[in-house]
């Protein structure tokens, strides 16, 4: 929720924008130290087109485009209702996992479903103070 006041300063575009060209070489630093710590090399890992597709489609669809969303909804939203939908993020996952992929889903995921939708309700439905 540290991004409100940032979206209220820049477009939510611009502050993905921001988070990422901060976020890449913090991460890039930790991807060096994984290699150094495992038996993998740059040169042992080959770029395949398969690869390039998943990175690209981890990169830009699951994680550059959601967090637009993200930070569209805080543009557009108070910080709260914002917070308790990050909680529907598994359970819509394992519904599309179960659609598309003919994934299936055991009953303890649904219970715990069930709980969060319920948490999430009485959130939306209690009065704000």
């Amino acid at each position: 929720m540290y991004g409100k006041p940032l979206v209220r300063r820049y477009s939510a575009l611009e502050t993905v924008t921001y988070s990422t060209r901060l976020a890449v070489p913090m991460l890039a630093v930790l991807v060096l130290i994984e290699l150094s710590r495992s038996n993998a090399t740059v040169r042992s890992i080959s770029v395949t087109d398969p690869l390039v597709a998943a990175v690209l489609y981890l990169g830009v669809l699951s994680t550059a485009i959601a967090w637009v969303c993200w930070y569209k909804g805080l543009e557009r939203s108070d910080t709260g209702t914002v917070a308790v939908s990050f909680f529907a993020q598994p359970v819509v996952g394992a519904a599309l996992g179960v659609v598309f992929l003919g994934e299936s889903v055991g009953t303890a995921f649904l219970a715990g479903g069930g709980l969060l939708a319920l948490g999430v309700s009485a959130v939306m439905t209690s009065p704000s103070s």
